[in-house]
This record gives C-alpha cells, structure tokens and sequence, in this order.
C-alpha cells in the first residue's frame, strides 16, 4: 500500500496555514510538505517540511513532486477575487496555468488526487447547499464575474462539499 504524501501549494496563505496544520496532524508531520513563494509562516516553522516553489515553474515543481514522492496535491496558490478583479488577465494567466501545470504532472506522475478549492467569486445564491456530496460545475450561475476561476475550468472540475470541507477535485483524462 502506497504512503500518501501531499503537497500544499500556497501553505503561507489565507486557507493554506490551517491545511496544512490539519493535514500534518491527520497524516504526520513528514508526509505533508509545505510550499510557498512568500517566506515560511511563522506558524508553519518546525512543524514539518518546507520548500520555497514558483508553482509557475513547471519544471520545479515536476522535480520536487518526484523527489518527495508525492500522491497528493492541494493546489491553493491563486490571485484572490479582489486583486483579480483589478487585474483579470493576472489572474487568469497565474490561476488557470498554476492548475495546467499541476494537472499535466499529475497525469504524467499518476498522482491520487488534486485539490482546487474554488473562490466564493463562483458561488451565488442559486449554488447546491452545503449537504451536496457532487456537483460537477459544468453551468455555474457566479454570484459575481471572475475570470480565473474552478469555473474556467469547465468540466474538468468536480466540487465536493461535506460538512467540514470544500474542495474542488480536479482530474484530466
């Protein structure tokens, strides 16, 4: 039986801190690797492994998903609605890319599973309640306008939502 051992992409920011915590207190310390372009969190450090990524250098990131042996990934590194919404092409070219280069090495390497949590940008109030198990966002009805989001992504993106969680489950074929 294979280890899991996951990658969380954009640990230092708003969702990334407490994942990681919470993932390293289910799966162990070792098997969770924090990664960021900022600077270690100062609650992260000695808590588990760090690595400083450009998750837009495919080629990095390609190296350091073999290197650690990784099966999972949680892809949190994004340009948020705000600074999106100034900037759409910004956001739009670091989301949308971040995620192709994720989901083309998960293809190449076999990974287990990816994760892509969505914006809240995606959602309005005609979005399924939070007791819905699967819903595949092929005609989302956004709340606001936001380019670069699990929406994009069209047909490729799954969204599970349960109690405790949300996160969009990315696959390719």
């Amino acid at each position: 039986m294979k280890k899991d051992k996951i990658l969380v992409i954009g640990a230092c920011g708003q969702i990334g801190v407490e994942l990681t915590l919470a993932l390293r207190k289910m799966y162990g310390d070792s098997n969770v690797i924090a990664s960021d372009l900022r600077e270690e969190h100062e609650l992260l450090r000695g808590t588990g492994p760090y690595v400083s990524l450009d998750v837009m250098n495919k080629e990095m990131l390609h190296v350091l998903i073999i290197r650690h042996n990784i099966t999972q990934v949680y892809l949190l590194a994004a340009i948020l609605s705000a600074t999106g919404e100034k900037n759409p092409l910004l956001a739009w070219n670091i989301n949308m890319a971040s995620l192709l280069n994720v989901l083309d090495i998960a293809k190449e390497e076999g990974l287990d599973k990816i994760y892509w949590p969505s914006s809240i940008a995606v959602f309005g109030p005609n979005s399924p309640g939070r007791k819905r198990r699967s819903t595949l966002l092929s005609s989302p009805q956004p709340f606001m306008e936001f380019p670069s989001s699990p929406a994009s992504a069209g047909a490729n993106i799954t969204t599970t939502v349960t109690a405790s969680t949300c996160a969009a489950c990315a696959t390719r074929a």
